[in-house]
């Protein structure tokens, strides 16, 4: 199974659009304003090769989404 590495954020902001929460209830949770969230789901979408977010659910059956981060 093929793997995509994300960052902290990009991994928060990933794990709830999969949920399908909404950028604004995404940016309340995160305590974030709503154009880091648009920012960073662009930048989100075009790392997984994507163009909405309904694609999401069958990435994430068919890759691995894990945290890159250091551990330690």
């Amino acid at each position: 199974m093929p793997v995509i590495k994300l960052d902290s954020r990009r991994f928060q902001i990933f794990y709830r659009l999969y949920q399908g929460k909404t950028d604004r209830q995404i940016g309340q949770e995160l305590k974030l304003p709503g154009y880091t969230i648009t920012y960073n789901k662009a930048q989100l979408f075009k790392i997984l090769n994507v163009k909405k977010r309904a694609e999401l659910p069958n990435l994430a059956r068919n890759f691995k989404i894990v945290l890159d981060c250091p551990i330690g």
